[in-house]
């Protein structure tokens, strides 16, 4: 991975970089790029900022080196640029802004493209960047790297500690304890109620008032039938009486053959 550019703002964080990838045996380069609000942790910002004073000393805005941190109390670093050779880095522009006495949009600063000295060549003051410049960029470099890798700036939360003891010792990392166990009597009125006098030997369980049967309707229908087969009874005997003496030809005929019996001889 190859960072080209790194601009950190007030919400925002920009990463452009390269990767080399091989296709039809030929090493090409895949770029991309990150623009997310989430943000850096705090030393790649402070790495970033640091580079102010060495944009003061490229741009030659002080008069003599002890000048230059009085220089770097208004400047900003917005952004850094990088060129690459062979997978080493060649060459680096930083970007800052400068507030302005009497001006409300601050000075725009860019420094000369400067390279960085490798080799058998020696070291030009009017091309290279001195060592401690590269150093401070490098460092740069390795934050955005880990940024691009997923390392952001973790929010942190403060607890209450009652709260955490309350929910228990797991929560602060001893898991040996176990945990409180639940309320039976919180969790069990779903259930319905069982007998205590179920299934304790040959005893008599005498159902409850509102367990017994209802029979109320059954014994009225009975009674009801019982008077019906009455009536019924009565009407048949009353209406036998009124058919007259065809009614009774049975008694007859049984009275007529003891008429007719003959005494034994003597």
């Amino acid at each position: 991975m190859h960072v080209t550019k790194i601009k950190i703002k007030q919400d925002r964080v920009f990463v452009e970089y390269d990767k080399a990838v091989i296709v039809e045996e030929k090493e090409l380069l895949n770029k991309y790029s990150i623009d997310s609000p989430e943000q850096p942790v705090g030393a790649f910002k402070e790495a970033f900022q640091k580079m102010d004073f060495f944009l003061i000393e490229l741009c030659e805005l002080a008069d003599q080196p002890k000048d230059v941190p009085v220089m770097c109390e208004d400047v900003n670093i917005t952004g850094l640029s990088f060129k690459y050779e062979n997978g080493e880095l060649l060459s680096a522009i930083i970007t800052g802004t400068k507030a302005l006495a009497y001006s409300n949009s601050p000075l725009v600063l860019n420094t000369p493209n400067k390279s960085v000295c490798s080799g058998d060549n020696e070291f030009d003051r009017m091309k290279n960047l001195t060592d401690p410049c590269i150093a401070g960029l490098k460092a740069v470099l390795e934050h955005a790297e880990q940024y691009v890798n997923g390392e952001r700036l973790q929010i942190e939360m403060e607890f209450d500690e009652d709260k955490i003891s309350e929910v228990g010792p797991a929560m602060k990392g001893d898991t040996t304890e176990k945990s409180k166990e639940a309320d039976p009597e919180k969790f069990d009125s779903h259930k319905p109620e069982v007998d205590p006098n179920a299934g304790k030997g040959d005893e008599t369980v005498t159902p409850k008032d509102d367990q017994m049967p209802v029979r109320k309707e059954v014994d009225s229908n009975l009674d009801y039938d019982n008077k019906v087969i009455g009536d019924r009874s009565k009407s048949m005997l009353g209406h036998s009486e009124n058919l007259g003496p065809e009614a009774n030809v049975s008694k007859d005929i049984r009275d007529n053959s003891e008429d007719k019996l003959q005494d034994p001889p003597e």
